[in-house]
């Protein structure tokens, strides 16, 4: 587990949506009382959100919206942070 900055994981997440390789990413906050996973697949990833919202979503890769509804789950659960955590499996 490491510690970097909120741009450095947007970057890595926007990274992770655009290739379809099979991996598992996940942020935490400092307090780690809030995350957010994505799970990648060949075909679909699935994004896992603990916290303010609790709820598991399968999200397609060609389709846009999907991509910008991971873009809103992660301003949602890390609101005003400036560091996260990184788990990369």
């Amino acid at each position: 587990m490491k510690l970097i900055s909120i741009k450095q994981a947007e970057k890595l997440l926007k990274k992770s949506i655009k290739t379809n390789k099979p991996r598992k990413i996940t942020f935490l906050t400092k307090k780690k009382d809030r995350s957010l996973t994505i799970k990648t697949t060949t075909d679909f990833y699935f994004l896992t959100e603990k916290g303010y919202c609790n709820q598991v979503k399968k999200l397609n890769f060609n389709n846009l919206d999907d991509k910008h509804i991971v873009n809103v789950a992660f301003k949602r659960e890390f609101p005003r942070s400036h560091w996260v955590y990184l788990i990369e499996k």
